[in-house]
């Protein structure tokens, strides 16, 4: 469990140092590893040892502000977890750029003056700002962008959303979404998904994450090992999918390969069950070893971070309860809790 929580605490130093070009290993072929690592490591050891293990464990957790102008409750409560807790990283929700940006850089000096390391922060803005702030800028969803097929635009597009989310103090883009728009009847992603041929979906992903890599912006490609089959909401329920191993492997993981290869910083695990990927712990695919270890680290050679999708939503939540679902989460491989259930007690 230390090893994971030195890793999380390792990028969320390094991401303060911003990123570097990634380098490739030509031959063999191997993923490029993702930028942060080219960091001062040995920096993070040494804060990383100034902790107690309550503050390590608080740097993995990233919560929740909401920013609305003249509400006030989500912030004094996320001012409390960061001064008091030290937790390390925030998702900005809901706002207006203004009061988003504000907030943001009052908790990072908090955070930098507690814990001695500045906050990570993140939003889902799949199209750019708008997503979550009414006054953010909206580029077209993905799927209007796989149909043009132009990567130098959605390159830019990325560059320009990355460019926002930095002068906001955002450090990571919840996106893109690389699930394969495989079923139709899918309820949650849909005109989320760059398409639905999974060749495309990984240039589309890749030449987004590029963008905002330009700009100063970490991605996080999502929802693995894939969500675009399933047939439930996971914010609602555990979504089940049937599809073979073969057909995963052809369908559904391949723009996960092709962003590892190109050095995405980071990874967000999806909270579904897939038989065919692991029979034995009977446990959601975001808190499953053989899906994190063994399939994302261990067999496509990932060497970023593995985020939880968010810990509230009732794929996981109703089928495992508060404090379990945490600790298994890091058990499986997963380095940062998104939304973790009463972080207080965890």
């Amino acid at each position: 469990m230390i090893d994971r929580l030195r890793l999380g605490l390792i990028a969320l130093m390094i991401a303060a140092f911003g990123c570097q070009p990634g380098t490739a290993v030509v031959t063999p072929p191997a993923p490029i590893p993702p930028a942060f690592l080219s960091g001062d490591s040995i920096a993070a050891r040494i804060l990383l040892d100034s902790l107690s293990l309550e503050a390590r464990i608080a740097q993995i957790m990233m919560v929740p502000l909401y920013s609305r102008p003249g509400e006030s409750e989500s912030m004094e409560s996320v001012t409390a977890l960061v001064r008091d807790w030290r937790v390390g990283g925030v998702i900005a929700m809901q706002g207006d750029k203004a009061t988003t940006r504000q907030n943001l850089h009052r908790l990072d000096s908090l955070a930098l003056a507690s814990a001695g390391v500045g906050l990570l922060t993140a939003m889902d803005a799949e199209w750019g700002s708008g997503m979550r702030l009414p006054d953010g800028i909206r580029f077209p969803k993905a799927m209007a962008l796989g149909a043009i097929e132009d990567m130098d635009l959605i390159r830019a597009a990325g560059r320009v959303a990355g460019h926002e989310l930095r002068s906001l103090g955002v450090d990571m883009d919840f996106a893109p979404v690389v699930d394969v728009n495989s079923n139709p009847d899918n309820p949650v992603i849909g005109n989320r998904s760059f398409g639905s041929d999974p060749e495309l979906v990984g240039r589309c992903g890749l030449a987004w994450s590029e963008g905002l890599r330009t700009a100063g912006v970490m991605a996080c490609a999502k929802h693995f090992p894939g969500h675009g089959d399933a047939d439930l909401d996971s914010h609602l329920a555990l979504p089940r999918i049937l599809s073979d191993s073969s057909t995963l492997a052809s369908t559904e993981l391949p723009p996960f390969r092709h962003l590892i290869d190109g050095g995405v910083e980071a990874i967000m695990t999806a909270h579904l069950e897939v038989p065919a990927l692991d029979t034995i712990s009977g446990l959601p695919t975001s808190l499953s070893p053989m899906v994190i270890r063994d399939l994302l680290v261990d067999s496509m050679g990932f060497r970023g971070l593995v985020f939880t999708d968010a810990l509230t939503m009732a794929g996981v939540a109703d089928p495992v309860p508060p404090g379990t679902r945490e600790v298994a989460a890091l058990n499986a491989g997963n380095d940062v809790l998104l939304f973790p259930s009463n972080p207080e007690q965890v």
